[in-house]
C-alpha cells in the first residue's frame, strides 16, 4: 500500500503545481487566452495526437486509462470497457461522434473497448457542467470523439500508411490508411483489424487445489495456474471520410464507420466447469455509424448543419454441452439499435465581444430486443423514443481578462419534458504573465431512463423519474511564459454535485432485478493535472500527470434493516486516480512511458472489503521505443511495446483476471 499512496502523493503534488497553458489569439480586435469561446470558464482536457498513435493496438479504453483521470472499468482487451467521471456511473457519461451521440439508447453507457484509438484524430473530455456546451445527459462529462478527412498543405498530396504488429497469445494488430487531397477535395479511406487468441496465464487466487497424502489426508494446497479460457477475439473497422469545400456553397464532409466485431466471453476465474465439455460463450456486433455535416460562414454569422445515423446488430450466444451428443442452449439473443439524427446551430457575433448560439438537435431512437432461446420462451421487448435538445447560449469578453457565459438548455425525450437546464460560466486573468486563470461554473443536469430501464422483460419500469442534479466547479491554471528554457502548466480545482432520484435496479419479490429511483448522491472532489516540456541540444523531454480525488456518497434512505449502504461511497468508485505519461526523445529515437493508477474500489455497497470481493489499490506501466528510419519517400517506423512491465496482478473488476507482462512489436511504413 505504501508504493500506492506515493504514486497517489507524488502525482497529486506535481498535478497541483500549476495549470493548462494557453496562448494569447485575437477576437474580434480584443486579445485573450488561446480558449475556444465556446469554452469560456469550462473544464476541458484535450487528449493529443501522440497519445492517440502511441499503438494501433489500443482502443480508447486504453488512451482515457492514461491520458485522463477518469476510471475505466474494464473486463479486459476486447471485453467491455467503461468510463465514469467524477464518482458518477457510465450512463453519466455522453459520448459524442463528430458532434453525434453514440451512447447505447438501450445501456445508456459507451463501450470505449471497440473504439480504436487509430480512428478518432481528436478527444476532449468536457467536465460536469461544460459538457451542457455540446449536448444534455453527461452528468458526469462528455467524452467528444472527432474523425476528419487527412489533408496536406500541398494541393495535391497522396498519403500511405501501414502499420503490422505480432505479440503475445498469437496477437495480430494491423492499420492501413489512404489520403488524398486536391485544392478543395479531400479523401480518406482507414482500416484496422485486430485478433488474438488472448489465452494469457494467470494464478488464480480464486481457488485451491489441495494436494494429498497417501491416506487421502490434505498435506498441502496451492494457487492453481490457469489461462484465460474462451477469450479469443476479433475486431474490424473501416472509416471512409470525405471533406469538400464547396465555396459559395459552404464545407461539405461525409463520415462512414463501419464495425464488424467477433468476440468470446471469458470465464470467470470462480468457474469450475470442465475445460474437456463444449461450450460457446460469444458476442458479435455490426455496426454502422455515418454522419453529414455541413457549414457556411458569413462576416458575422456562421451556419452549421448535420445528419446522421447509427445502425446496429448484436448477437449474444451462450450454449454448453452436455455430453451424449446433447447440447443445452442458454441463450439466442439478438438487439437491434436503430437511431436517426439530425441537427442545426447559428453562431452570431453582434458585437466586438460577443457570440451568441443557437442549437438544435433531434434524435428519434427504435430497439427491439429478443431471446430465442428454448429455456427463455422467446422473451423480447421493442421501444423507440424522439428526442429534442434546444439550447441558446451568450459568450461575453467585456474585458481582455473577463470571461462570461451563459447557456439555457431544455430537453424532450418522448414524454419526458425536463425543467429548463441553466449553466452560468465566469472566468477572470489575474496575472497575464503567468496566465493565471481562475474560473467558475454551475449547472443544473439531468438523465432520463434508458430504455432498458424503461422497457426490459422482464423488469422495465416505466414509472421511473428522471435523474437530476447540480453541479458546481471552480479552479485556477497557470502556467510559464512560452519563452522560458523549461515550460510547465497545469491546473487544480474541486467540484461538487448532489443527483436526486438516482436509479438503481434492486431485486423484486418476484425473482428478478427492478430498476427504481432510490437514492440521492452527492460527489465531491478535486482534479489536478500538469503538462512539462523542455527541449535542449536534440533531447525532448514532455510529462503529463493527473489527478482526481473524489467522493461518491449515498445519501438516500436505508431500504432496510440491512442496509448498510447509506453514508457509503459507491461501488466501483475509486476515491483516487492518476495518471501519467512520460517522453524522452533524442534525435530519432523516442520513449514513452505511461503509467495509470487506482486506490481501493468496494464492490459492496456497505464498503465490506471480503476475500472474494477485494478490489485491492494497483498501477499499471506501459513502455513503448520506436526509432524511424527515412529512405527517400519512405519512412519505416519499428516499434517495440511491452505492456505491464512489472507483471503487476491486479483486477479492475471481480472474478475477471488481467494479463501479465506482454510484448509487441510493430512496423510501420508510410509513403
Amino acid at each position: 500500500m505504501i508504493k500506492y499512496r506515493l504514486w497517489f502523493a507524488t502525482a497529486g503534488a506535481l498535478a497541483a503545481l500549476s495549470a493548462t497553458a494557453e496562448a494569447p489569439v485575437a477576437l474580434r480586435g480584443i486579445t485573450a487566452t488561446a480558449r475556444s469561446p465556446r469554452e469560456i470558464g469550462a473544464e476541458v482536457t484535450r487528449i493529443d495526437s501522440a497519445m492517440l498513435r502511441t499503438s494501433p493496438a489500443q482502443s480508447m479504453a486504453d488512451v482515457l486509462t492514461f491520458g485522463s483521470s477518469g476510471y475505466i472499468k474494464s473486463y479486459g482487451r476486447a471485453s467491455v470497457s467503461t468510463l465514469t467521471f467524477r464518482g458518477t456511473s457510465p450512463s453519466h457519461t455522453a459520448v459524442t461522434w463528430n458532434g453525434m451521440r453514440i451512447s447505447s439508447p438501450m445501456l445508456g453507457s459507451t463501450d470505449f473497448s471497440t473504439i480504436p484509438s487509430y480512428m478518432i484524430d481528436g478527444t476532449r473530455l468536457l467536465h460536469g457542467s461544460s459538457s451542457l456546451s455540446e449536448t444534455g445527459g453527461g452528468i458526469g462529462g462528455l467524452v467528444s470523439l472527432t474523425s476528419a478527412a487527412w489533408r496536406s498543405d500541398d494541393d495535391r498530396a497522396f498519403r500511405l500508411q501501414a502499420v503490422q504488429g505480432l505479440g503475445s497469445w498469437s496477437t495480430s494488430d494491423s492499420y492501413l490508411m489512404a489520403g488524398w487531397n486536391s485544392e478543395r477535395v479531400s479523401i480518406t479511406a482507414r482500416m484496422t483489424y485486430a485478433r488474438s487468441d488472448n489465452d494469457f496465464k494467470y494464478t488464480n487466487y480464486e481457488k485451491k487445489e489441495n494436494i494429498y497424502g497417501p491416506d487421502h489426508e490434505i498435506i498441502d494446497s496451492y494457487y492453481p495456474t490457469e489461462r484465460n479460457r474462451n477469450a479469443a477475439f476479433h475486431d474490424l473497422n473501416a472509416m471512409l471520410s470525405v471533406a469538400a469545400d464547396g465555396g459559395r456553397t459552404g464545407s461539405w464532409s461525409l463520415d462512414a464507420w463501419w464495425t464488424d466485431s467477433d468476440r468470446q466471453l471469458p470465464l470467470m476465474t470462480t468457474d469450475y466447469s470442465s475445460s474437456n465439455l463444449g461450450f460457446e460463450n460469444k458476442q458479435s456486433e455490426h455496426t454502422l455509424r455515418a454522419i453529414g455535416r455541413w457549414t457556411k460562414s458569413f462576416p458575422d454569422l456562421t451556419l452549421r448543419a448535420a445528419a446522421g445515423t447509427v445502425i446496429s446488430d448484436l448477437h449474444y450466444d451462450s450454449s454448453h454441452e452436455l455430453g451424449a451428443g446433447l447440447t443445452s442452449v442458454l441463450t439466442r439473443s439478438i438487439t437491434r439499435q436503430r437511431s436517426g439524427y439530425v441537427s442545426g446551430s447559428a453562431s452570431w457575433i453582434p458585437g466586438s465581444t460577443l457570440i451568441i448560439n443557437a442549437d438544435a438537435e433531434f434524435y428519434y431512437h427504435h430497439t427491439s430486443s429478443a431471446d430465442f432461446a428454448p429455456v427463455a420462451g422467446a422473451v423480447s421487448y421493442e421501444g423507440s423514443r424522439p428526442e429534442l435538445g434546444i439550447a441558446l447560449a451568450a459568450r461575453w469578453r467585456p474585458s481582455n481578462r473577463t470571461g462570461l457565459g451563459a447557456i439555457l438548455r431544455e430537453e424532450f425525450h418522448g414524454s419526458m419534458i425536463s425543467v429548463p437546464i441553466p449553466a452560468l460560466f465566469g472566468e477572470y486573468l489575474i496575472i497575464p504573465k503567468a496566465q493565471l486563470l481562475v474560473k467558475v461554473s454551475g449547472s443544473r443536469n439531468y438523465r432520463v431512463p434508458t430504455l432498458n430501464d424503461l422497457y426490459t422483460v422482464p423488469g422495465g419500469n416505466p414509472d421511473l423519474r428522471t435523474e437530476n442534479g447540480w453541479t458546481g466547479d471552480l479552479s485556477l491554471s497557470a502556467a510559464t511564459p512560452r519563452d522560458t528554457p523549461v515550460r510547465i502548466s497545469g491546473s487544480a480545482g474541486i467540484f461538487g454535485s448532489r443527483i436526486t432520484d438516482w436509479i438503481q435496479w434492486l431485486p423484486s419479490p418476484r425473482g428478478y432485478y427492478v430498476p427504481r429511483n432510490v437514492r440521492r448522491v452527492d460527489a465531491s472532489g478535486f482534479e489536478a493535472s500538469a503538462d512539462a516540456l523542455w527541449a535542449h541540444a536534440g533531447w525532448t523531454l514532455s510529462l503529463k500527470a493527473s489527478y482526481t480525488f473524489s467522493r461518491s456518497i449515498n445519501r438516500g434512505e436505508p431500504l432496510g434493516a440491512g442496509d448498510m449502504s447509506v453514508g457509503r461511497q459507491l461501488p466501483y468508485v475509486p476515491l483516487h486516480a492518476a495518471s501519467g505519461t512520460f517522453r524522452v526523445a533524442w534525435r530519432e529515437w523516442q520513449m514513452v512511458y505511461m503509467i495509470q493508477g487506482y486506490s481501493r474500489r468496494y464492490a459492496l455497497s456497505s464498503n465490506a472489503v471480503t476475500p472474494g470481493a477485494d478490489l485491492a489499490a494497483y498501477s499499471v506501466s506501459n513502455l513503448t521505443v520506436e526509432r524511424p528510419i527515412t529512405i527517400r519517400n519512405v519512412t519505416l517506423r519499428p516499434k517495440i511495446a511491452v505492456n505491464n512491465i512489472f507483471n503487476t496482478r491486479y483486477r479492475t473488476v471481480l472474478s475477471r483476471p488481467m494479463p501479465g507482462i506482454n510484448f509487441e512489436a510493430f512496423l510501420g511504413v508510410e509513403f
